[in-house]
């Protein structure tokens, strides 16, 4: 059975990307370009784990992961921030229903596909 991976980013390009290499990696993959339809199709679909952008319309990735950990809290779902912001170090300390790991863009396809095995 193929793992689900829902990534949320709200540029075009990096979606296609990260499909891309996800699914030749043997993933199926679920795209989100906000962070109010990353909450819907999380609980909607529920993803092995979400690959999530924080800045976002709508609602950022870091509302968009509490909700989403809250809703899951008996049954959670791994979030990995994907961003380019190099603070997301404080802010992912600080927030205690936040992302269960990070990556800072850019960053090698290796980086990511070895974060995804550690949490799947």
């Amino acid at each position: 059975m193929k793992r689900k991976i829902l990534i949320v980013d709200d540029e075009a390009d990096i979606l296609a990307s990260l499909t891309t290499r996800l699914t030749s990696a043997g993933y199926e993959v679920s795209s989100a370009a906000d962070g109010a339809e990353a909450v819907r199709l999380a609980l909607e679909i529920r993803p092995d784990l979400i690959l999530m952008d924080i800045k976002l319309p709508l609602m950022d990735g870091i509302e968009a992961c509490r909700r989403i950990k809250t809703a899951t809290v008996d049954n959670p779902i791994p979030v990995i921030f994907l961003t380019a912001d190099a603070s997301i170090r404080f802010t992912h300390e600080k927030h205690p229903l936040s992302a269960d790991g990070y990556l800072i863009k850019p960053f090698l396809a290796e980086a990511l596909l070895g974060l995804l095995r550690a949490h799947l």
